[in-house]
Formats: C-alpha cells, structure tokens, sequence
C-alpha cells in the first residue's frame, strides 16, 4: 500500500524511482530516529529520555568548522531540533521537480552529530517536521536504502485544544520574558498580541509594549488561526483511501507554495494530525512510523506512563528503562496550568482550562474530523508496529482519555459536541 503511493508520490514530482546510492560510508551519520512531533506534547521529555538511554546528545553549540552555507559556525543549536530538513534550498529545489544537493543534507547532518562518532544512535527530534509537506521525501531522497530501513519515526499526539493552550501560554510567556530583558523574538509576540481589527501588523515597539502590558488576545482569537482553518474540513475521501497525500505531497509545483513545503497543514487539529502522520508512514512505511498518545506518556501514577515508555523502548530496541531517567525529562514537562503568567485578556493568570467560547467554536468540527484520524488508525492497524496495538482501537487508551477530555470540555461548557464522536471498532 505504502510502497505503491511513494511511487505515486514521485511520478506526480516528475522524480525517478531512487536508485541505490554507493554503500553507507564510515563519515555518513545520518539520523537513526526521527522524532517529529508534535510541539507541546512532551518532545522534549522524550528526547531527554532517549539521551538517557544513549542516543547521542548534539552539542548545545554548533562547533567550529561547521558546514558554510549550512550552519553558522559557533551559533547557538538548541540540541533536540536539528532543523535540518527545514532549510528552504532544499525545499525549494524540490519543489523544482529536481532532487535537492542530497550530499549537502548528509553532509550537515554529519556536522551536527560529529560528537557521534561510533554511536549509531541518532536523533533529530524537530517537531515541526510533521508540519511540513515535503521534510518526509526529501530526507527519503538524501538516504542509502539501509537507512531508509533502519529509520525509526516517533510521533506523540495531543488533545489539540490542550495543545494549542499549551502553546498559546508559552509564546505569551516568551513575549513577556522579552520584552522585559530577556530573549527577544519578536515573532512569538506577533502570535499572541492583540490589536484592533484591521489594523497594520504591529511594530516592534508596539510588540515590546504588549509584553510589557500583558496585552494578549483571547485564547479563542488565537485558536481561530491554528486550531481549524478553511483547509481543515472533513468533506475530504475517507482516511483509509489516503486522505490529502496528493495534496499534501504530490501536487505539481505550480500549485504548491514555498510556505507550503515549510510550513504545510499548521493548524492543531485530528485532521492535520493525520495528513502529517500519513505523510512519514506513506513514505517510511507504516511499520516505520510509532504514534504515541501523550495522555498515556504523562500518566505516572495510573501506569500509562510505564506502558508508553515500554512502547517506544521496544520500537527501537531500547533497554527497560527506569522511573528515574523518565523524570529527567518529566522535569520540564509543559502543563497549561503551571505557569504563573499574568495575561490581561480577561485572565487573572494563564489561561489555565480551554475557554468555553474556544470549544464553542470549534469542537464540533473536531470532532468530526477525530472520526477520520481513530478510522486511519484503525484500517492501518495491520501495519503498524506491534508495539502500537491496542492504544488506539475501539476502547483503547487513546480513544478514552480523548473522549473523556471533550465530554469534560461539554459538561462544562453545557454543550454535547462529544456525543457525535464516532470511533471505528
């Protein structure tokens, strides 16, 4: 099924089929695992895991000598998110119809893991991979067909609506720090800022003033351009026929932009998680791809934080791990409700719960599209790695904590979007 759609997927690009490339040399460091996301569902926590269970750790500075025109020699990395895929002359030479400088993504990779030396255990965890439409074939492309077999993809999902929160008080939190002295990026004040309706973008002063004032816009504004947007509708052909992977990556070029190919279905939504899932499963192979649920990674106490490890240690051949190295990573564990940021869009603290006039406006469209991510799920269960079985079926964890997520959101909003849910056996 998989093997055919890449096939497909290169006949649209006006690509040839891969021909085996020389035998791996001993200077190719490649990655051995792709953690693609998603943001605000733990990627950290899993990849301090996995350091904890030796996967190399890339140092937090690019060293000296780095690649020119690659890395900037001597620039701050934060280590976990390569970003390598994301560079735009790959993009944009794909998006060409011809195959990127395959040797320039091998060659940054092996200046990003040149610590590694002797550690076949690799890890690129950029979550903002699964966003982007043509990351998966690219890196297909740049890689010996032993390293496409080897490739392990990791894949967490979360609520969106939690997630969105998640990331809507770290972005504010962010302008706030910045605008008092610390780290400035402004672009993260842009996201969250309020400002009149159909007013000009706001300048960097006016962006400084707002995270001085705590100006931000209600968390339902914010949604309205990352939970759903016009894109995101369920008028789509079912999951199982392969649902926007000829959108997503095999449109010819006219019809496809470069802020598509680096940014590609950006909204936080069941739907597109699954055209970002379907993406590194259509290419790698379904087997190749481990989809965890964040509910069950985060529950300590009950036990599913133990299944899930157990899940992913077995999925790439990991040692049983220990309560003690999971916590390393749980440290910095994001929770909406564990800031103490100070917002003045009506909140006397951050946005703590999803505000009724977000679920209002946009849980019943998710729920609708939750139906075609658990069917996809369902009619791939076959060829998922064994390790996954049984989180995402009929009663299965993943099933029952979103549900039980969405009907809370319904009691107290006083709605009953949750009772369409409809969930494949």
């Amino acid at each position: 099924m998989f093997g055919s759609a890449l096939k497909g997927v290169l006949k649209v690009r006006g690509a040839a089929e891969p021909a085996d490339p020389a035998p791996t040399d001993s200077s190719r460091r490649m990655p051995h695992v792709i953690h693609v996301g998603l943001q605000k569902a733990a990627s950290t926590s899993v990849s301090d895991y996995l350091y904890a269970h030796g996967f190399c750790e890339p140092p937090h500075e690019v060293i000296q000598g780095g690649v020119e025109g690659l890395t900037k020699s001597g620039s701050s990395l934060f280590w976990k998110e390569l970003q390598v895929l994301s560079r735009i002359a790959y993009v944009k030479e794909y998006l060409k119809g011809g195959v990127p400088q395959m040797a320039s993504v091998s060659h940054e990779y092996a200046s990003r893991f040149q610590t590694c030396a002797g550690n076949e255990r690799r890890l690129d965890a950029t979550p903002e991979y699964i966003q982007q439409r043509v990351v998966p074939a690219i890196l297909y492309q740049a890689m010996t067909p032993s390293e496409r077999r080897e490739l392990r993809v990791v894949v967490v999902l979360r609520d969106p609506f939690a997630r969105q929160l998640a990331r809507f008080n770290e972005l504010a939190e962010s302008c706030v720090q910045g605008a008092e002295g610390g780290d400035w990026r402004p672009w993260r004040c842009k996201q969250v800022c309020a400002k009149a309706e159909g007013a000009p973008r706001l300048t960097r002063q006016e962006l400084r003033r707002c995270g001085k004032t705590r100006a931000f816009r209600a968390f339902e504004d914010y949604a309205a351009d990352t939970l759903l947007n016009k894109h995101m509708k369920t008028g789509l052909a079912a999951a199982c026929r392969g649902v926007g992977i000829g959108k997503s990556m095999g449109r010819q070029k006219r019809d496809i932009t470069i802020a598509d190919g680096m940014r590609g279905d950006e909204a936080s939504s069941p739907l597109a998680y699954l055209l970002g899932v379907q993406r590194w499963a259509t290419v790698f192979g379904r087997k190749s791809v481990l989809v965890l649920d964040f509910a069950e990674l985060v529950d300590v106490k009950g036990g599913g934080s133990a299944r899930a490890l157990g899940r992913l240690g077995g999925f790439l051949g990991l040692d049983e791990g220990s309560d003690k190295k999971w916590q390393r990573g749980e440290e910095r564990q994001d929770d909406a409700a564990s800031t103490t940021l100070s917002h003045s869009n009506g909140m006397a603290k951050a946005v703590s719960e999803v505000p009724c006039a977000a679920w209002e406006r946009y849980g019943q469209e998710a729920v609708a599209q939750a139906g075609l991510l658990f069917e996809w799920m369902a009619c791939t269960a076959d060829e998922a790695s064994e390790h996954e079985r049984g989180l995402w079926g009929a009663g299965g964890p993943a099933q029952e904590a979103l549900k039980a997520a969405w009907i809370g959101y319904d009691d107290r909003c006083g709605l009953e979007y949750s009772k369409d849910l409809r969930f494949p056996a």
